[in-house]
């Protein structure tokens, strides 16, 4: 037996079309710090509960199609921030001393 069918993931990636509001540029303060995670794994799903700074928890399920998204977004998403090497270790990125100072 399939833990999910060729219907589910074909479901999975249309509803994946449809995206949130994008994350304004001043966002970054505003949004909760994860402090822990922990991850619950099924044949069909990836159960992700998540612990903030301020102590709330966020329960997450995440279908497969959604979980590889995820976890390939945050490799690419690190190495082209710097913050990740090739190999997705974590680095301490060059930056500019005030980079909002370019002339």
């Amino acid at each position: 037996m399939k833990p999910f069918t060729q219907d589910q993931i074909d479901a999975w990636e249309a509803a994946g079309q449809r995206k949130p509001p994008r994350i304004p540029d001043d966002a970054f303060e505003r949004f909760a710090q994860i402090r822990s995670f922990e991850i619950g794994l099924y044949p069909n799903a990836v159960l992700l509960r998540m612990l903030s700074r301020n102590g709330d928890i966020a329960d997450v399920m995440l279908n497969p199609h959604l979980a590889r998204q995820i976890a390939a977004t945050i490799i690419t998403a690190g190495q082209s921030a710097g913050w990740l090497d090739a190999n997705g270790r974590l680095i301490i990125p060059e930056i500019d001393e005030d980079p909002g100072n370019e002339t």
